[in-house]
């Protein structure tokens, strides 16, 4: 069993990972905003100004997954849409 810690783990590609890592016996925590849209694995509040907790669970775990970003499946990938997701 592994401690690992994914950010984006409530996303499309995200949450059905989470769930085959819970299910293969690993503990897996979610970093997250919102902890209501965290369906799979356990909720970890994610709060950058505020290393609190999710910084402890970060520094402890044996993998940190980042997943966190743009949905890929949110539309076409223009000029703009790329733009707007670099700030």
């Amino acid at each position: 069993m592994k401690k690992i810690v994914v950010a984006g783990g409530s996303g499309f590609i995200g949450e059905p990972l989470v769930r085959r890592l819970a299910e293969r016996g690993d503990e897996v925590a979610v970093l997250t905003r919102k902890p209501s849209n965290v369906h799979a694995g356990r909720a970890l509040l994610w709060n950058p100004p505020n290393q609190e907790r999710w910084a402890e669970e970060v520094a402890g775990a044996d993998v940190v997954i980042n997943l966190a970003g743009e949905n890929v499946g949110g539309g076409r990938w223009t000029e703009t849409r790329r733009n707007v997701t670099k700030t």
